[in-house]
């Protein structure tokens, strides 16, 4: 040999080495292209940090309990839950919906020890979590939040009691039987 077909076997493993960046870069905008959807939602709902939601309702019921007004709002991240009063002081939110008015009490949404569940994360539109909680009577309370101002906001609440003449009906064991109509005949049981 002469030494130039070493020469042409050198060049030709340099010009396949200077591919491979191109082909890293090539596969790295197909995976970014394929994956964009768990991507956004990974920055989106700051997933690195996946107890976030949970703390959040975890210090919204503290501050609810502890009749911390200032600090349970700042962890509402929605119009439709407004403070509701009762002799002048804060006692919790309520909610106004088509079918009527949900109360959600202090005395009634903070169960003993507060101990929120692990989210549940949705990635359709911008992106939720759903955390539960016990109320006072051991019932577990849904709370949906979403990431509003760079920090996760309770959006929703789920439950709550209906307001007495809100349209809504009342909570079983809470309804009243009709007042017996004079001269009529008692309904037969059991049919």
């Amino acid at each position: 040999m002469d030494g130039s077909g070493v020469d042409m076997a050198k060049s030709g493993g340099k010009r396949v080495l200077a591919y491979i960046p191109v082909l890293i870069v090539v596969a790295g905008v197909v995976a970014a292209a394929f994956y964009q959807e768990q991507l956004t939602a990974f920055f989106t709902l700051r997933l690195w940090d996946r107890a976030a939601p949970t703390r959040t309702v975890s210090e919204f019921l503290s501050a609810v309990k502890s009749g911390d007004r200032a600090k349970a709002d700042a962890l509402v991240g929605d119009d439709s839950l407004k403070p509701l009063e009762e002799g002048g002081k804060w006692v919790g939110y309520f909610t106004v919906s088509m079918a009527g008015t949900l109360d959600f009490k202090s005395n009634q949404i903070v169960g003993e020890p507060i101990a929120p569940s692990e989210p549940e994360f949705s990635t359709m539109g911008t992106g939720s979590a759903l955390v539960t909680a016990k109320d006072v009577d051991g019932k577990d309370v849904p709370y949906r939040l979403e990431v509003r101002g760079g920090s996760w906001k309770i959006t929703e609440i789920r439950g709550g009691v209906p307001r007495a003449g809100s349209g809504m009906p009342a909570p079983k064991g809470t309804q009243r039987k009709a007042p017996a109509v004079p001269g009529a005949k008692p309904a037969p049981k059991g049919k």
